[in-house]
């Protein structure tokens, strides 16, 4: 069941409304809210509060990663100067204001945890009721950061592994595999031993040409980790006619561009042999395991395909401005990639949510559908549909 933003089993659903009775039904309604797209039916592109908010809470990062839209090959911001982050302050004022209407909260990055404000903000957000979860390279997951991760109630936990050892650290850009894999058992550790049911630890792979062949392998590090979820996601990138393209419709639709559809400029994935990476896939899930495995997305062959072959849509459309929207770093609200529509730091969080800019994006695209530089983005399949 998708919930909160998120595949999730049924028991964590109880043990959610369980912990959090508000915060789960209203994941149950916003769970329908999203599989029908409820929100579509509103004209002038009005939408009910998101259902989840995520927050870039830092761009800073102690790794280089080889296929980040950040410091990647085709990195926006690799050689520029990166300033703290949002602090405390404005993290609280977002809360209270947000906390009625019980928004699920992501952090991310950069690596959200360098922030030294993280962890108190998220002590805060659990203090008001919020669901919460972060996604992580797991290096400063220490004994320290995860017994009090545990302790002030953090519902998920990602952590980002792309390989057996050598694998990850040539991706990663520095020898942190047996940190990340000692980040993983701490947080593992402290919660079996203070007998805690959350967070729920997932170990996420993004599929490259570097390490599609190893995905078993993978696999099979999560399941000796102890892990609840193990998540296999293909990877977002773009050619470079298609991102001349996208810039292209934003000028023309919004008088603007943005930069950070450059970071996913990656033809190397081209080099993925589909047909190998489907039979590895269809191995995956025929084995039986002991972990949950979840695949963004589960494409049947066909769809695969043409999701690495051809600079095609395979889905219908994008509903994600009407369930979410992404704050910056330096306060920017943006609905959609690096397009802006506001800042926390001028006003309201629920005034931009519905100003003007904000609902003609909406209209607009509820009209297109999507843009080119949609195509391969994850919040594109948020409301995924296979293609049989």
């Amino acid at each position: 069941m998708k919930i909160l933003g998120r595949e999730i089993k049924v028991r964590k659903v109880f043990e959610i409304l369980i912990n959090n009775p508000l915060s789960g039904s209203v994941g149950a309604f916003n769970y329908l809210r999203q599989k029908i797209f409820l929100d579509g039916i509103f004209k002038g592109g009005y939408s009910l509060p998101p259902t989840i908010i995520v927050i870039e809470v830092t761009y800073k990062c102690n790794l280089r990663c080889k296929t980040c839209w950040f410091y990647g090959n085709s990195g926006i911001i690799k050689d520029k100067k990166i300033e703290e982050g949002l602090n405390f302050k404005q993290l609280k004022k977002l809360v209270d204001e947000v906390a009625w209407f019980r928004p699920y909260i992501y952090l991310t990055g950069g690596e959200p945890l360098i922030n030294k404000n993280s962890v108190d903000f998220i002590n805060y957000a659990k203090r008001k009721g919020l669901v919460v979860g972060i996604v992580t390279n797991g290096t400063l997951l220490t004994k320290e950061n995860s017994e009090r991760l545990i302790n002030i109630g953090l519902d998920f936990i990602t952590v980002s592994i792309d390989g057996p050892e050598k694998i990850h650290n040539k991706i990663r850009g520095f020898k942190c595999f047996e940190k990340s894999m000692e980040g993983i058992k701490n947080i593992l550790e402290i919660r079996r031993r203070k007998n805690k049911k959350f967070p729920v630890v997932t170990l996420n792979c993004t599929i490259s040409d570097y390490n599609y062949e190893y995905l078993e392998e993978i696999v099979n590090i999560g399941e000796n980790l102890g892990v609840d979820i193990i998540a296999l996601q293909h990877p977002c990138f773009l050619l470079k006619k298609t991102i001349k393209a996208h810039h292209a419709v934003f000028k023309s639709l919004f008088k603007t561009s943005e930069n950070l559809v450059n970071g996913f400029e990656n033809d190397s994935a081209l080099k993925i042999d589909v047909q190998k990476l489907y039979k590895i896939i269809d191995k995956i899930k025929k084995k039986k395991k002991n972990v949950d495995l979840r695949l963004f997305q589960d494409f049947p062959f066909e769809q695969m395909k043409d999701y690495y072959e051809k600079e095609i849509a395979t889905n219908n459309r994008c509903i994600n401005p009407w369930y979410s929207a992404t704050i910056k770093p330096n306060g920017d609200v943006s609905p959609c990639l690096g397009y802006v529509v506001g800042n926390i730091n001028d006003g309201s969080f629920m005034k931009i949510w519905n100003n003007q800019k904000f609902r003609s994006f909406r209209k607009i695209l509820k009209q297109k559908k999507y843009f080119p530089g949609c195509i391969r983005c994850c919040a594109f399949f948020l409301n995924f549909k296979k293609q049989n």
